[in-house]
């Protein structure tokens, strides 16, 4: 049986993708079919970045092609609903098939200051980078899990 990732989620991730600067992220935590993770969303390009430590001059190289990429889906993107509404068939099913394929699917989510629950609290105590297939996710919530004694 394989398991469905959560289309809402999807969205969340690729919200994230899009989004290429050195903010926080929004707090997240998942569960998986492996245990609880929790940390701070962050696009895919960040998490690259942070992972192989690479220099401002590469990034900015990367972001001036990934705004090429993205207006060139746009203009895609685009002209392919325009051809769909002039052609007036918008309650066929299939309409969009050719839309999706434009955008390639969410398959992972990558986390900042990433801590996992376990029996001895949340592990590290300082957080890592964290990549993990979106196919294993099979819950989440908005904000992340603290080791601090419970509020009264």
């Amino acid at each position: 049986m394989s398991i469905e990732a959560d289309y809402l989620l999807q969205q969340v991730i690729e919200s994230a993708n899009r989004d290429d600067g050195d903010g926080e992220g929004m707090g997240i935590t998942l569960t998986t079919t492996g245990g609880i993770v929790s940390g701070y969303l962050i696009s895919r390009s960040r998490w690259r970045r942070l992972y192989l430590g690479e220099s401002q001059e590469q990034r900015m190289a990367d972001v001036a092609e990934k705004e090429q990429e993205y207006a060139q889906k746009q203009d895609d993107l685009k002209e392919a609903l325009l051809s769909a509404i002039e052609a007036s068939d918008l309650d066929n099913p299939n309409l969009y098939s050719g839309v999706k394929d434009m955008f390639p699917e969410v398959g992972f989510v990558h986390l900042r200051e990433a801590r996992f629950s376990g029996g001895n609290g949340l592990m590290p105590a300082e957080g890592c980078i964290w990549r993990g297939s979106l196919r294993h996710v099979v819950g989440w919530t908005v904000g992340v899990l603290t080791s601090g004694e419970p509020s009264a």
